[in-house]
C-alpha cells in the first residue's frame, strides 16, 4: 500500500487526500517521512497557493513536507519567508 501511495504522491500531493479521508491506516502512510520526502508539491502551489497560507487546508502538509526535508517544499518555504519575514528568514530555512 506505501508503493501506491508513494507514486500518488510523486504524481501530485492534490491526489493523496483520497487516502488521508479513508481511515487512520491512510492517514498515517500518507504522513510518513518516507513518502512526504518524494511528494511533488508543485501542483498544490501552483493550483491553489491561498491554501498554504496560515488557515489554508494544505499548510499542515506542507510544513511536514518541509520538515522532512523535501527540497522542493524547502525552496517554496524560503521564498515565502524571505518575501514576507524578510531574507535572513528564508536563507534560515535553506540552513
Amino acid at each position: 500500500m506505501s508503493n501506491i501511495i508513494g507514486l500518488v504522491g510523486e504524481e501530485s500531493t492534490l491526489y493523496l487526500g483520497a487516502f488521508m479521508r479513508a481511515g487512520i491506516r491512510g492517514y498515517e502512510l500518507v504522513h510518513a517521512p518516507s513518502i512526504l520526502k518524494r511528494c511533488n508539491i508543485t501542483p498544490m502551489v501552483n493550483e491553489r497557493p491561498c491554501q498554504l497560507g496560515k488557515s489554508g487546508n494544505f499548510r499542515n502538509i506542507f510544513l511536514k513536507c518541509v520538515d522532512v526535508g523535501n527540497i522542493v517544499a524547502v525552496y517554496y518555504e524560503s521564498l515565502h519567508r524571505a518575501t514576507t519575514l524578510g531574507v535572513e528568514e528564508g536563507i534560515n530555512v535553506l540552513e
